[in-house]
């Protein structure tokens, strides 16, 4: 069977991008006069950060048309967009299914950074962040708080903490149980947890058998949630922050890939393995505690590979995926995955939402999208085909499977990694575009849609669908008219 892993690279690298180029002028679009009072910057220098960005559109307007470059509009950036002006006084929009940026404290809009410093009080703080956390820096007390629009929440150990280790985006707790590590690590919207136990020895301690965090929840209410995970709600019953359903895996590697080749293939405390032994943990909330109990026969098993990766996370929301499977069954999600899965796990799409109302009242004269392919199974080429498809709920995974509605584009690429006769193939970029795309960003244009989901398949020789993983950053560029 021939298969794809198209990998979605993480923080600051573009992975799914759609371009929307619309006509300057037509459709329903209005052209406005600059006012009497605006004047125009005169003789623009060229060069240096003043002429790559401007707040006011019509200053970027004309120093893109006197410099031949495009100029960003930044008082138009915001966390999953940026608007540029073309030299052509066409304005292109590049708009993201996942965040990019975060407001910071100056109330400017930077690129995300989970990079961890140390505060003034001792704790541990991500320089950039959508959701602001804090974590511990040893001791007693919540060794994570995340503070959501309506309130905040802390998880706490049952003991006191060591100093934890820094290691970037993480705060390392050793040995809170013997061999047992406590890595708390800063994402984007939130952030994870994960017990690490290193060995099978370490697995039997009696602690693991059901672990007590501490909870406390200030402005907010926590509540299960009907798949296993739990939620923090409002006063008006909206949810605010969400702890997924935790996840457990070994450090099983796939015997026929270059594992050390694909991000994503061998497990670490970010992500389970191609190969690794999976299990859902099972949580119970109490009064101010959440219980986390580990499957206690995945721990056990003799083929259990350590060390083996115990994973609650926490997010505020901000990111637009899913992935589907058809078995029901439960994957990584830091990576996507599209097609029939050689390790007889059942089939796989995954789904992007991007909002669209940046195109409001514009016409439309191009779309594409582009992603970059890490992996395939196959050494040749496979078809991959994006569809216009059925809404995603705000969970990960959803259920099999929002509706494939309208085939948009079908490309083909192969990146094979691992011990074939094509050896480690480089990665590719692949690229979709079509005149059912370009009318299908008309059509939410021209009915001022909030949003569309967009899908993904892989195609075998035989037109089954074959395996596709996609990770890490999506977005969506268009280039809409002035306005």
């Amino acid at each position: 069977m021939t298969g794809i892993v198209v990998s979605i690279p993480a923080a600051r690298r573009r992975a799914f991008l759609l371009v929307v180029a619309l006509t300057v002028g037509l459709g329903s679009a209005v052209v406005l006069a600059p006012p009497a009072t605006y004047a125009a910057p005169s003789a623009p220098t060229c060069t240096g950060p003043a002429s790559r960005e401007r707040a006011d559109e019509r200053d970027a307007t004309a120093i893109a048309r006197a410099c031949g470059q495009r100029v960003e509009v930044t008082a138009q950036r915001d966390e999953y967009r940026q608007v540029f002006v073309e030299p052509s006084g066409e304005t292109t929009i590049e708009q993201y299914a996942v965040p990019q940026r975060a407001r910071t404290s100056a109330g400017t809009y930077e690129p995300i950074d989970t990079t961890l410093t140390v505060q003034a009080d001792g704790s541990l703080a991500p320089v950039n962040t959508l959701a602001p956390v804090r974590f511990s820096g040893g001791g007693a007390g919540p060794f994570a708080t995340l503070r959501t629009s309506a309130g905040q929440v802390s998880l706490s150990w049952p003991q006191a903490l060591p100093k934890p280790r820094l290691d970037g985006d993480s705060a390392v707790y050793d040995n809170v149980f013997p061999d047992v590590d406590l890595r708390v690590r800063a994402t984007g919207d939130g952030f994870t947890h994960v017990l690490v136990v290193k060995t099978r020895q370490a697995a039997t301690h009696p602690g693991l058998r059901q672990i007590g965090y501490g909870l406390a929840a200030d402005g907010v209410s926590v509540r299960s949630t009907g798949d296993g995970g739990v939620e923090a709600v409002d006063g008006a019953g909206r949810r605010v922050a969400r702890g997924a359903v935790p996840i457990m895996w070994d450090s099983t590697e796939a015997t026929t890939l270059d594992t050390k080749a694909v991000p994503g293939l061998r497990s670490t405390a970010r992500v389970a393995g191609e190969a690794a032994r999976k299990r859902p943990a099972k949580v119970r909330l109490g009064q101010n505690k959440l219980t986390l109990e580990p499957d206690a026969a995945l721990l056990s098993d003799p083929a259990t590979k350590y060390p083996v990766y115990i994973d609650p996370d926490w997010d505020t929301g901000w990111y637009h995926w899913a992935y589907s499977s058809e078995g029901g069954h439960t994957r990584s999600t830091d990576v996507g995955r599209v097609g029939r899965n050689d390790d007889g796990s059942g089939l796989y799409r995954t789904f992007i939402r991007f909002p669209v109302n940046g195109v409001f009242g514009k016409q439309v004269k191009g779309v594409k999208m582009y992603t970059i392919l890490k992996h395939s199974w196959s050494c040749g080429s496979t078809p991959i085909s994006l569809y216009f498809t059925g809404a995603i709920a705000n969970t990960n995974p959803v259920g099999w499977s929002p509706g494939l509605l309208q085939r948009l584009a079908t490309t083909s690429g192969h990146a094979h990694k691992g011990p074939n006769d094509c050896g480690n193939q480089p990665d590719a970029g692949l690229e979709f575009t079509s005149n059912e795309f370009k009318g299908l960003i008309q059509t939410a244009a021209d009915q001022r849609w909030g949003d569309i989901t967009f899908g993904f398949t892989a195609h075998d020789a035989n037109g089954g669908e074959s395996p596709l993983r996609t990770g890490g950053r999506r977005s969506i560029r268009r280039t809409p008219s002035s306005p």
